[in-house]
């Protein structure tokens, strides 16, 4: 098989080398310039463009010690896995081959593998003199003597920026296309003004019309104060009381000519948009806005043209307006504005876009996002920080479209003082980024997150040793203790791989107590795995052998189950272990009804749920906002996320079957959170953890889609199903009808914000005693269960799927199909106060009420109880695992406690 190379998407691997793409020397300078690293200290080699074409493709440069330029300067970064081989940082070889027969691969002296050109071999001799690229220009004779000293050097530039426009005036530039200016024969154009007694009698009119409700209610009081002061005789009408008769009936016919105008205007404005949505635009009525009603302008019964631009200034509101009473259409216009948005999002005017979202809709946050994906980085900016008042999300705008000077002062604010750092560092200010680097190194230090406080040391600040040193603090005084010797070995060996054997040697003697021997061991195993290397390998087995004869003597048998994992080629030494522990150390298996996996007790534990094989939870210590990972066979490590947190208004949004992410959701989330948690021996799956902190204010509840992207359900003026990625950008906007039932009216539209959930192509929610169904562009499905739902929860992507509701009059099955949704089971649980319930698979439910809980065999109509279990203490959350006939419950003392039912 052919030796290739294989992309990775994460690598922890150090930058050694860099690929400069060009064919000439003046593009290889221009690009090393921008690096300002002392040219001298660079190896360089010359790549060809293939093997049979004699043309440079590029410059391999290799860097010495100490002078590799920051990360983000360098385009095409390189590595060094041997001390003859170069590959992309980003790379790996496959197949895999050990040491061994690598350096029988490689007979040059310096050897780059590039994924287009392919591996290229250079002997020392090859090596180019940059100087010998730089021609001096011919001497010109001049005579020196009249030379003068010139004017003084300017002071070094620190940054460039824009300055910043008033806010009000900022997108008074981004007007749209000319969307026709031809006359709209559909809807009658307003008349001209005239000159002279025209134009008086035309503001006559406009004065009268602006005064007819007035007048029509002043009318009818008079006429009936003179009805009442002069009462005629039967028969007779005074010549007053006809007079004031006529007024009230000319005025109330002039309100209902208005009134049939308008609703003919609305009908033509509604065929206009089925015929030509741009120019039905120029037309259309604003439906909501916080800042409308701010005093009544003159009436008319004419749709007049409007300027179809964004405009903040606008936005602001301060301008009579003629309000129209526009019920009768509202439903019918917000559903075209918003395909007109949805349309104009695909084919990528999203200025257009943005004009509907913000003027016509009132949806502020749906226009700022426009915006941003159309690339209008500060007006987004303006959006969110001035009228969204989301900080964070303006800086990120701001960060996108390069003002970064205006960026830096919000992070720092924030408290994102590593983002900050990463600015300044883009700017050139070096300073002022270890500044910030050193301040979140000593936050995450004391929150005991050395792992990220080393990568900032090392990736960022380029100090090896400190990095070095931090690791061996995780190493002592963290719970991810065995995380952080693992990276401790791996920078010993990309900094000298024939030291490493030493450097396990010297922390053996050094940093490892008793306790952490079986973690020392467990390292070591990943280590010898990871490096196959004959001198290592040497090393570990003999300090795997010592730590196992040490732990045997004194009944400890932990590292002898590993003893195997040094001894790869011996298959019948894990078998030869288990009867050792089973026939000389006597261990009898012994099965308890309950195992119990102990997680700290000094914390508030705000959510918990499990992803795949792995327990997740988020809790509070104080204002630190920590992490759990763990798994069902006792492994338990933290996290630190933050210590700003203070808010207990978080859980945790996953599912493993839509997503490798799992989100962060809730109230005020403190602080961003974007990092990836790496699988490894404990742990088989890695996963992403974000925080959901994009959501609009208006969301009443959202859930993962089908799409790999979160769904929001809004409401304004109707609800709203919005399509969102996974960074926050909206996708498409879906109007559907509100519910009109007399069930929900009586209640009310109150979702739960952890109430919605996708399957089978339909989003699952509920509201009162209603569940609701929807499809994207189809109706929204109703079921009134008869008693007010308290909580929800749905069978995974792969098994059929069945609805669990927990109500105030007890328990019920719904199984959705095509045609429907069914209440498939009669009530039950109804004796318990249930709190939890949680489907466990194999068509089973817990039901948690206190200390107790019933697990129910929910396959017929009529559920029974096959399992009855009592905790020690109080449940707080039911936990389904990845492990046939178990369950787990959180309890209240902050224990978990698995359960076997057994078949």
């Amino acid at each position: 098989m052919q030796l290739q190379l294989k992309y990775t998407e994460n690598t922890n691997q150090p930058v050694t080398g860099a690929f400069v793409p060009g064919h000439t020397p003046q593009e290889w300078f221009t690009q090393m310039n921008v690096w300002q690293t002392d040219l001298q200290s660079l190896q360089c080699f010359i790549m060809p463009q293939s093997i049979g074409v004699n043309a440079a493709a590029g410059l391999f440069v290799r860097f010495a010690a100490g002078q590799v330029p920051p990360a983000q300067l360098i385009q095409h970064p390189y590595t060094q896995i041997n001390p003859k081989l170069f590959i992309p940082v980003r790379a790996s070889l496959h197949p895999v081959v050990s040491a061994a027969e690598l350096k029988a691969l490689l007979l040059w002296d310096v050897q780059v593998f590039h994924p287009a050109i392919g591996l290229v071999g250079f002997e020392r001799t090859d090596e180019l003199d940059l100087a010998s690229l730089i021609q001096l220009p011919a001497a010109r004779p001049a005579n020196w003597g009249l030379a003068h000293p010139g004017l003084p050097a300017a002071p070094p530039l620190r940054s460039i920026s824009l300055e910043a426009d008033d806010s009000d005036d900022i997108l008074d530039a981004l007007k749209d296309e000319d969307v026709g200016s031809k006359p709209l024969t559909d809807i009658p154009a307003a008349h001209a003004r005239q000159p002279g007694r025209g134009r008086v009698v035309s503001w006559l009119i406009q004065l009268a019309l602006l005064m007819l409700p007035g007048l029509a209610l002043i009318g009818k009081l008079l006429w009936a104060l003179f009805a009442f002061i002069f009462k005629p005789r039967p028969g007779n009408t005074t010549p007053l009381a006809k007079w004031f008769k006529k007024i009230d009936q000319q005025i109330s016919q002039k309100l209902d000519d208005l009134m049939k105008q308008r609703d003919s205007e609305l009908k033509r404005l509604m065929d206009l948009f089925d015929n030509n949505t741009d120019e039905a635009l120029q037309y259309a009525i604003p439906l909501n806005s916080p800042y409308l009603n701010r005093g009544k302008g003159p009436q008319s019964g004419k749709l007049t043209r409007r300027s179809v631009q964004f405009n903040l200034r606008n936005l602001g509101g301060g301008q009579a307006v003629d309000g129209w009473d526009v019920d009768a259409y509202s439903v019918q216009l917000r559903q075209r504005y918003m395909q007109a948005a949805n349309d104009a999002i695909a084919r990528g005017d999203h200025k257009k876009a943005a004009y509907i979202y913000a003027h016509l809709l009132g949806d502020f946050y749906s226009a700022a996002n426009t915006l941003q994906q159309g690339k209008y980085y500060r007006e987004a900016a303006a959006l969110y920080r001035d009228h969204l008042k989301s900080d964070r999300q303006a800086a990120e705008c701001l960060e996108k479209g390069g003002l970064l000077t205006e960026a830096i002062p919000i992070y720092i604010g924030l408290n994102q003082l590593e983002k900050a750092g990463d600015l300044f560092t883009v700017l050139g200010q070096q300073d002022q980024a270890f500044k910030y680097y050193d301040q979140t190194v000593a936050e995450y230090t004391a929150g005991h997150n050395y792992q990220k406080a080393a990568a900032i040391k090392l990736d960022k600040m380029q100090q090896q040793d400190e990095a070095l040193g931090l690791l061996l603090q995780g190493w002592q005084h963290t719970n991810d203790a065995e995380g952080c010797l693992k990276k401790y070995f791996e920078l010993q060996h990309q900094a000298d791989d024939s030291q490493l054997p030493q450097q396990i040697k010297q922390v053996y003697a050094a940093q490892v107590s008793r306790a952490k021997k079986t973690p020392f061991l467990t390292v070591l195993a990943a280590v010898n795995q990871q490096y196959p290397d004959a001198r290592l390998q040497q090393t570990a087995l003999g300090i795997a052998y010592d730590i196992v004869n040490q732990q045997t003597e004194l009944g400890d048998t932990s590292g002898l189950k590993l003893l195997s994992k040094f001894i790869p080629n011996d298959s019948l030494l894990a078998a030869d272990a288990g009867r050792f522990i089973n026939q000389h150390l006597k261990v009898a298996p012994v099965k308890p009804r309950a195992i119990y996996l102990d997680i700290r007790k000094d914390m508030v534990w705000l959510s918990m749920l499990t992803y795949h094989d792995q327990l997740l939870g988020i809790g509070l210590k104080g204002d630190e906002l920590l992490l759990l990972r763990a798994n069902w066979q006792g492994k338990v490590s933290y996290q630190y996320l933050t210590n700003k947190c203070s808010t207990t208004s978080l859980w945790l949004l996953a599912d493993q079957d839509l997503s490798d992410h799992v989100w962060i959701a809730g109230e005020q989330i403190p602080q961003n959170i974007d990092q990836k948690l790496e699988a490894y021996s404990y742990f088989e799956r890695e996963f992403g953890l974000k925080t959901l902190d994009w959501l609009p204010r208006q969301a009443l509840t959202y859930c993962l889609n089908g799409n790999k992207g979160i769904t929001v359900l809004q409401h304004a003026q109707g609800l709203t199903f919005s399509d969102f990625s996974i960074t926050g950008q909206l996708i498409a906007s879906h109007p559907c009808n509100t519910p009109t039932s007399e069930s929900l009216d009586q209640r009310g539209l109150n979702f739960s914000n952890r109430g919605m959930v996708w399957r089978n192509n339909h989003f699952y929610l509920f509201t009162g005693q209603v569940l609701l169904r929807y499809a994207p562009g189809g109706p929204l499905e109703e079921l009134d269960v008869a008693s007010p739902i308290l909580q929800m929860d749905v069978t995974g992507q792969h098994t059929a799927l069945k609805i669990a509701l927990r109500t105030e009059a007890g328990c019920l099955i719904v199984t959705p199909s095509l045609k429907g949704m069914n209440i498939s089971s009669t009530l039950f649980a109804t004796g318990m106060h249930s709190t939890n319930i949680k489907l466990l698979g194999n068509n089973r439910l817990a039901v948690a009420e206190g200390n107790r809980a019933e697990i129910f065999n929910i396959t017929h109509q009529t559920p029974e109880s096959e399992h009855s279990i009592t905790t020690e203490y109080p449940i707080k959350g039911i936990l389904a695992i990845p492990k046939r006939n178990h369950c787990a419950f959180l309890e209240i003392n902050n224990r978990v406690s698995v359960y076997d039912m057994g078949e």
